[in-house]
C-alpha cells in the first residue's frame, strides 16, 4: 500500500503530525493509499518556502504554469 508525505519545496517530508488518513475505493470500501494528516506544524513548515517562490510564479506564463504541473505530476 502506497504511504504518501508531504511535497514541501521540491521533496518529500513526513509529516511533523502523527498518523496518516486511509484513502478507500468507495465502492470496495479497500483501503489503497494513506495520506499524511497535516497539522499547523507541517503548514508551517510549507508556509515559507511557498511564500519565497510567488514571485517567481506569478510571472509564468499560463503555459509555462501548466508544463511545471505536468512536470510535477511526473515527478
Amino acid at each position: 500500500m502506497e504511504q504518501l508525505a508531504n511535497f514541501i519545496n521540491g521533496k518529500f517530508i513526513e509529516p511533523k503530525s502523527e498518523g496518516y488518513i486511509d484513502v478507500f475505493e468507495p465502492a470496495t470500501g479497500q483501503v489503497y493509499s494513506k495520506v499524511p494528516n497535516s497539522s499547523s506544524a507541517d503548514i508551517n513548515v510549507a508556509f515559507k518556502p511557498a511564500n519565497e517562490a510567488l514571485p517567481g510564479w506569478s510571472k509564468l506564463t499560463v503555459t509555462d504554469d501548466h508544463n511545471t504541473y505536468i512536470k510535477l505530476l511526473n515527478y
